[in-house]
Formats: C-alpha cells, structure tokens, sequence
C-alpha cells in the first residue's frame, strides 16, 4: 500500500463536505495540461493544503503539504489521537514517535531496532508473534499501522470504563448467519450501543445508567436522536444508518459527531481556525511545546479510525484473497493480547458479546 496515499483519505474522509471539495479538485486536474509533472504537483497539492488546512498560518495565508514531514502522527494529531499528555498515555506517545521517526529517515536500520526493542522490551510479542515484529515486517508501513491500531484498541476501552476487546477483530469483515457482516454494518452497531446509553445518559441528567447488554435494535433509534432535530435530518440519519448497513458507502467522521450529537470541529472562528493551523504546523515541524498536547485521547475518532482501516482492509483484501480467510482469521486477537501486558483489562463495563461472535 502507498502510505502518504491512505493518509491523504484518511484525512478526505472526516469531513463529507471536505471530500466533495477535494473530489472537485481532483477531477478539475485530472486533464489539465502543465509545463511539466513538478509544476502539477506543486499546484494540486497547494489546493489540497488550502482545502485541508494543513499549513495554514491566517485564513488567507497557505503553504503546500511537506510530504517528507507529513506522516501516519499528522492524522493522529488531527484525529486528536496523539501527542497526549497525560502519563497514562507514556507508551501510546513512545510508539507513535519511533514510528514517525522510522518514517522520517526512510526506515533505517537504526530506528527499525530501536521500534523492535521498544516492542520487545515493553509487550508480550513471543512465539510466533515474534514474526510479526520481524526487522523485515517492522519495515512494512502496513504492519505499523495495523500494530498501532490495535495499540489503540486498549486505550479506547480504557477511556471509557469497558473491559478491552479487540475492536479490530469486532470492526473486521465476518460472518453472521452464513451471510456477510461488512466494518459498516458493525461500526453501525457502535453508534447505535453509544447514542442509546448517551440518550439515556441525558435523560438522567448525568446520573449512572445501566450499561447495554445487547445492540439497540436499527428500527426505531430516531427515540434516541437529539430532540431538537428537523424531521428532514432525522429522515438523513434513517438514509445513512441504512446504507451504511448495507456497505453502500462510507460513513465520514463529522457525521458520527453529528449522528451522536456532540460538537464537530474547532473552527469556530479565525483566532481558533489559526491557533489551531499554527499548532499543527509546530507538530509537523517537531516544535509543538507539550503544554499544547491533548489532555486524553478522542476515542470517538479512535474508533472510526480502526473501523475506517478496517473497510479499507477488506476492500483490498478482496482483490487479492478469499474474504473466508479474513472472517475465520483471529490475527487481531492474538495481536491484541500482546498489548495485555501493558493495558490489563480492569474496566467495570462489558461491550456486549455479540460485537465479537461470529459464524465458526
């Protein structure tokens, strides 16, 4: 896989709106004759930039994307994934730097050993999972992001009071009842088990409610939805619900945040629109001071991340082999219980089972 490629849709794909824009870009230079290759680039990736604030200083103000800087930690920071402060976090913060450093100098011998013996030294990576950190394997971005994924996996349990599942194996393609159960058709289950215990939440005025043993049912989750809502975006929500479900397409990260009824983005005018451009700027730069890292980690946008990896993988993955092997492949779990070491399961809350279960 091409990993600047798969970090451009990343970032495309948490915003709808934003990724109707870069579309545009993209088709209006499809045909467009330059002097020469160089030229082209420069010009459609200094539209990009624009478009995606990556370097912007003022509203009006932009600089072209540095690709020799722009890494996998460029959309964990704006994911609000990484740096994080909190000491909790000491591990997340080691991975995900020698990563970046790996991808920096162009996977260096020096940084392949030292992410390897980050991995040794601090996880349970035996046995045959020693392959999986091979010199050779941590030499693959791939492996990286799928080892980081899973990383993930414990913190967004932990952050939330559940016991730690492997999301990843819950998000991967499976079979229920013989028949396909798509990333889509899961991660639907996800909002579903979160906006019914958020509603309920509310409607308690913040006091405890009894967790969910079971996924809300798809018929009838409007009762959940935020009450002031038009008739029409309850009509949208019903639309995307089911053609997610139905792996008719994606679902982007703002209409999650819009879907739950939370708030969805930081720019709220020009002075945060530019203090935040300007911090993610110094983090490209490696000059972000820690008094500007995040307090915790956004799981909400650690969730979609690994469901949006996880799609991704499945597409790909069909080119090229059967989907059986996929569904009936515990990979992730075993990976997952590398990490255990570090992030024992000591939540109060259980996600409920049938997230995991599958055809055997």
């Amino acid at each position: 896989m091409n990993p600047l490629e798969f970090y451009c849709l990343i970032l495309k794909n948490m915003d709808k709106n934003l990724a109707k824009k870069l579309g545009k870009i993209e088709k209006k230079y499809t045909n467009v004759p330059f002097e020469n290759d160089e030229i082209a680039k420069v010009k459609i990736k200094s539209k990009f930039a624009s478009e995606m604030g990556f370097f912007v200083l003022n509203s009006a103000t932009s600089l072209a994307v540095d690709e020799e800087n722009y890494n996998f930690a460029y959309c964990l920071k704006i994911l609000e994934l990484y740096p994080i402060k909190n000491n909790d976090f000491f591990y997340w913060n080691e991975h995900i730097k020698l990563f970046s450093e790996l991808e920096k100098n162009n996977f260096l011998d020096e940084d392949v050993c030292k992410l390897h013996d980050f991995l040794v030294n601090n996880f349970s990576f035996n046995g045959d999972l020693k392959n999986i950190i091979s010199h050779e394997m941590l030499r693959n971005s791939g492996v990286n992001i799928l080892l980081i994924l899973i990383h993930l996996d414990h913190l967004i349990s932990k952050k939330w009071g559940f016991q730690s599942i492997s999301l990843n194996q819950a998000l991967k393609f499976k079979f229920k009842n013989k028949r396909p159960y798509f990333p889509s058709k899961t991660f639907t289950d996800f909002l579903l088990f979160i906006l019914k215990i958020n509603a309920k939440f509310e409607a308690t005025k913040g006091h405890k409610v009894e967790i969910l043993k079971t996924i809300p049912p798809t018929n009838g989750f409007e009762q959940w939805l935020d009450p002031s809502l038009e008739d029409e975006q309850i009509k949208e929500f019903i639309q995307l619900i089911k053609k997610v479900r139905e792996n008719r397409r994606l679902c982007y990260l703002n209409e999650v945040y819009k879907f739950l009824g939370l708030p969805y983005g930081e720019f709220k005018n020009d002075e945060i629109y530019e203090q935040v451009s300007e911090e993610n700027y110094l983090f490209l730069k490696n000059e972000l001071p820690e008094d500007k890292w995040f307090e915790s980690i956004n799981a909400i946008a650690g969730l979609w991340l690994i469901y949006f990896w996880q799609d991704f993988y499945y597409k790909h993955f069909q080119k090229t082999a059967s989907v059986s092997t996929l569904a009936t492949s515990e990979d992730f779990i075993v990976i997952w219980e590398a990490f255990l070491k570090k992030y024992p399961s000591e939540g109060q809350y259980l996600w409920p089972s049938e997230l995991i279960l599958q055809d055997k």
